[in-house]
């Protein structure tokens, strides 16, 4: 294993040298602070070599020539310290001539060229001490075979910066007591909630965390919804489930879907039995307060009992200031703005701001178009008010159409293909008035990826997936909508999917907006409704999973059900005179599509006690519904599901069934059972799973007054004891970073101005 240690800012390769010499030549050594005159980076205390020096050059995309011009001046200081010994340590590749070349500048205080160690001498320290290479994990994570295994995992972007986007999150990331916190709580839980301030580091941690299990042969899924988690569960598999924002990015968009607050706790519940199963979610911590009020079962739960919250608190001093110094030592930033940055140690007003935000230091060093004299000021104007950042290049450094580009998304769903944002772009252009051809639309796109957006592919969809590139940029365009409400407008006027219309109207209800607007927008909004009612579904589908079941579910249908749900929920908002004949159309749509396809079995309850809460005067009745939906549940009566919400349906409206239907139903349960429940036995894996399942069974049997019968029960009891087994055992202990130490406890205060110096050109 080689390592080109270009993972490391100055500081982490001094701290990577220090430990292996120190296990190498068996001494302690001191860390000292550097300054522009000490000529020492590492000393030994110990009596043995008590004026050991070592000096550590780490000069990235840098020559032998000027490493060579800087040890020249460094040998002037080694004449006024006379150590009795001194060692050079660089992350250059050399060979024994350039040894020898540096030993001849030491000379007397180099003894041979075995004290100076070369990037290949490293290497061959790390391989002869392995547990040194673990602990500093941004060096482990970049090593090519663990990059190998995160490339091929599927959740990794299938582009060709794929490896180097890896490498640069690695290195600008600073290790502090969040991760420590975050993989305790997965240790002992196997769930975690990751909340905070926006632009604090939420999806970055996870990102860091994801990292670590993937080396550690864990399958890494992306979910964007808690059925995806459902069905790509599997228990003896090692699975960690990231649902990132599973809140919305937004206050305006609070965003679990029917019942998915208490499919979450249940999948957590199934999370925490399992051994093999780890479940990181990111949310904003106003966000999580906002839900709960909201959803009951959030509420009412001990849903945030583990969470991990990133507060700035968890960031010490030098926290902040190994943030701000990677982002700089990592950037292309002009010397001219590390001057300014440098000058009077400007550093400590970014570090000790109040608003300090890693997301603004990392957007004002890679999206930098200031003047260097101005860009400290910026700076902090930009820590002052954080929206401010985007409005300069929003405004005017981008084309129109990647202006219009921005605003439609901000109508979409986070993850959004390629191809339906043309759709939905090219229809609010023609509202518009404007067009923009494929050749406008592409420039768009390599405009703003990297800043505004962010470009993925999607194997399973054979397209390019887009997305803001973070949260602050829809903050920003949805801010910029509240004061130019006519670009709002042109939105409510031409969505062509129905996820549109759900975040156009969690927009339109925010409180400060212009109230006028959304008077005058009801009609054009409604009609969007009515036409988008049968749009296609934006969501993008995970990854096919060889242990997926066959989904008999019938997703257009239940799509129409939420969508319908959506509605109705409006007409207690909307003017029932604007909303109603909507609904009254909607209603023989989905009436249609049912009686069609003949899915959507597991709405039917939730249909009849939504119309039954909003008083809804139904055009087709409750008997005709239910007629249908007692058809549509008859001619699916092939698994335990659809059983048990006919017997619900006997349960709450016992009026509609006559007696020769009940005798039917029981005679095909015990059917059912006597076929299928035995192989259902055999194939079970999952005891949480087959509580489920059999609480369900028991609940039919004694609706239907059926008793289960004696070799039944005692195959059941014999069956939960062997996967009760299985659930409690011990879980492997994979974690080998038990010993990862933060790296800094030196005195902040001290080592800060330490740090930035590792920002000066040598050479200068």
């Amino acid at each position: 294993m080689k390592y080109s240690f270009d993972t490391l800012s100055s500081d982490d390769f001094e701290l990577l040298t220090r430990d292996l010499l120190q296990k190498h030549l068996d001494i302690y050594l001191d860390n000292f602070k550097s300054g522009r005159d000490g000529g020492i980076d590492l000393k030994s205390s110990t009596s043995k070599d008590k004026s050991l020096i070592v000096q550590c050059k780490h000069y990235l995309k840098s020559t032998y020539s000027n490493l060579i011009t800087e040890l020249k001046k460094e040998a002037k200081k080694v004449l006024v310290l006379k150590p009795s010994r001194y060692i050079v340590v660089t992350s250059q590749g050399l060979t024994q001539k350039n040894k020898e070349e540096i030993k001849k500048i030491f000379e007397p205080f180099i003894k041979c060229t075995e004290d100076i160690f070369s990037a290949e001498n490293l290497n061959n320290l790390l391989s002869k001490y392995p547990e040194i290479e673990r602990k500093h994990f941004k060096l482990w994570l970049s090593s090519q075979n663990i990059l190998d295994k995160i490339i091929h995992n599927d959740v990794m972007n299938r582009s060709e910066n794929a490896v180097d986007n890896i490498k640069k999150k690695i290195s600008l990331y600073v290790q502090n007591q969040s991760f420590h916190l975050a993989k305790d709580i997965l240790t002992e839980m196997n769930y975690c909630i990751i909340a905070g301030a926006p632009g604090i580091g939420k999806t970055t941690l996870a990102d860091i965390l994801i990292l670590d299990y993937m080396a550690n042969d864990y399958e890494i899924y992306k979910i964007t919804n808690i059925n995806e988690a459902f069905k790509l569960y599997h228990q003896e598999k090692k699975q960690m489930f990231y649902y990132d924002d599973f809140l919305g990015q937004t206050s305006l968009e609070i965003k679990l879907n029917q019942q998915e607050d208490s499919d979450i706790l249940q999948f957590i519940s199934l999370t925490k039995k399992s051994k093999n199963t780890k479940f990181v979610l990111t949310t904003r911590e106003y966000i999580l307060n906002q839900a709960k009020l909201i959803y009951e079962k959030l509420e009412t739960s001990n849903f945030d009992f583990q969470k991990c919250v990133i507060d700035l608190d968890d960031y010490t001093k030098m926290d902040k200031a190994r943030i701000l110094f990677n982002h700089f030592f990592f950037s292309e930033m002009p010397r001219e703005v590390i001057h300014q940055l440098l000058k009077n140690k400007n550093y400590l007003r970014i570090i000790n701001h109040t608003n300090y935000s890693p997301r603004i230091i990392e957007q004002m060093t890679v999206y930098y178009n200031d003047e260097p004299d101005n860009y400290v000021e910026n700076l902090l104007s930009n820590l002052n008010n954080p929206l401010r950042i985007w409005e300069h290049p929003f405004n005017n450094q981008i084309s129109n159409c990647s202006r219009n580009l921005l605003l439609v998304m901000a109508s979409l769903p986070a993850d959004i293909l390629l191809s339906n944002l043309k759709k939905a772009l090219d229809s609010f252009e023609k509202v518009k008035e404007e067009h923009s051809n494929s050749k406008d639309f592409n420039k768009a796109l390599k405009e703003l990826e990297g800043n505004f957006i962010n470009i993925s592919f999607s194997d399973y969809e054979s397209d390019h997936v887009i997305r803001y590139n973070n949260p602050s940029i829809k903050d920003f365009v949805e801010n910029y909508m509240t004061s130019h409400m006519i670009e709002f407008s042109y939105l409510c006027q031409s969505p062509v999917f129905f996820d549109q219309i759900i975040q156009l109207w969690n927009f339109l209800n925010k409180k400060d907006v212009n109230k006028r607007f959304v008077r005058d927008g009801f009609q054009s909004y409604t009609e969007s409704i009515r036409r988008c009612f049968t749009s296609p579904d934006l969501k993008i589908k995970p990854a096919p999973n060889p242990w997926d079941e066959i989904d008999n579910s019938g997703e257009d249908s239940i799509s129409l059900f939420d969508r319908f749900f959506y509605v109705l929920d409006l007409s207690s908002i909307i003017p029932s005179t604007t909303i109603i004949p909507i609904i009254n159309h909607l209603e023989e749509v989905l009436y249609n599509a049912v009686k069609v396809t003949k899915q959507g079995s597991k709405n039917f309850l939730i249909f009849l006690a939504k119309i039954d809460k909003y008083n809804y005067q139904s055009i087709k009745g409750q008997h005709e519904w239910i007629k249908l939906f007692k058809m549509v549940l008859w001619n699916n009566l092939d698994n335990i599901h659809t059983f048990n919400i006919i017997t619900d349906f006997l349960s709450g409206y016992p009026l509609e069934f006559d007696e020769s239907e009940i005798i039917e139903l029981k005679g095909l349960f015990k059917e059912f059972h006597k076929n299928e429940f035995y192989d259902y036995l055999d194939e079970a894996s999952s005891y949480v799973e087959l509580e489920d399942y059999l609480s369900v069974f028991e609940e039919i049997n004694n609706l239907l007054e059926i008793e289960t019968a004696e070799d039944l029960v005692v195959e059941i009891e014999n069956k939960r004891h062997e996967l009760s087994v299985l659930l409690h055992e011990p879980e492997p202990d994979y974690d080998e970073y038990n010993d990862w130490e933060y790296f800094g406890n030196r005195n902040e205060d001290s080592d800060i101005d330490s740090l930035f110096e590792g920002l000066k050109d040598p050479y200068e």
